[in-house]
């Protein structure tokens, strides 16, 4: 057998698996060698590409690339040019893609698929993938709520988010997953969403936080002014800006919640420096 005898979404899902038996059994080597198998270099019908029918066969490919620890920056720039091929009217499409979506910049993606392989939660997300332990909405979930915390946790370097943020983080994800798949995130949100990622890249806006953020439910809108503030306060280094997040996140945050203490503590620990 060989991977060109069977549909990519199969051969990968099973070098997958082999892998993980391999590694139960204690063979490192082995497992290495069974999830290298699975990877574009092997062959070439299993190069990097989009299937809309199964989109979980390009998550398999990633975890593949990670746990043979071959999920360089290089190969994420190889899957963005594989994904966002050059057109008639767009010369550098992942040019594009890095300029509007720095978010998913080979230079961020690569460090958080990386350490999300190395964690508990990695690792068993790619076993519920491999061995479908779990039905296809519940490991979606799973997978873009974990690749939504790694990425926050990145874009907020230096700071160290304590156990209570970690966990105020991760609700955030889940909820604004349980709102797009309910249909409650409508035109009017992503137009809004779009302004406040330039506000969360310190980029000048058209609209300030008040008007992208309104449309917005308080249980989403809260955390994510908390978050804001962080990343202001740690990465861009104003305090002002950071404690008029906070605020605004205390203003959104039910008395007695986590996120009120949060955003509490925050603002009074700016008020006396």
């Amino acid at each position: 057998m060989k991977p060109g005898d069977f549909p990519p979404r199969f051969w990968t899902r099973a070098c997958l698996a082999r892998g993980f038996l391999r590694a139960d059994r204690g063979d490192h080597d082995g497992a290495l060698a069974a999830w290298r198998l699975g990877l574009p270099r092997t062959d070439p019908s299993l190069a990097w590409s989009r299937d809309r029918d199964h989109p979980f066969t390009l998550v398999q490919q990633i975890m593949l690339a990670a746990f043979g620890q071959e999920f360089s920056d290089a190969e994420v720039e190889t899957i963005t040019q594989h994904l966002f091929p050059p057109s008639a009217n767009q010369s550098f499409n992942r040019d594009l893609v890095k300029t509007f979506l720095p978010e998913l910049n080979p230079e961020v993606v690569g460090p958080v698929v990386r350490a999300l392989a190395q964690t508990g939660e990695g690792r068993r997300l790619a076993r519920q993938l491999a061995f479908r332990e779990i039905a296809y909405p519940e490991l979606s979930r799973g997978v873009l709520v974990a690749g939504f915390v790694g990425i926050m946790r990145h874009q907020l370097e230096p700071c160290r988010l304590s156990e209570v943020e970690e966990g105020l983080l991760r609700q955030l994800g889940q909820d604004l997953y349980s709102a797009y798949g309910a249909g409650q995130l409508s035109q009017r949100h992503l137009l809004a969403l779009s302004q406040l990622a330039v506000l969360w890249r310190n980029q000048p806006a058209f609209l300030g936080w008040e008007l992208s953020a309104r449309p917005f439910d308080p249980r989403l809108r809260g955390p994510a002014a908390y978050f804001f503030g962080l990343r202001y306060l740690h990465v861009f280094k104003n305090p002002g800006q950071a404690a008029g997040y906070f605020r605004k996140a205390l203003q959104d945050a039910k008395l007695g919640s986590e996120l009120h203490k949060l955003a509490t503590a925050e603002v009074e620990r700016l008020k006396n420096p």
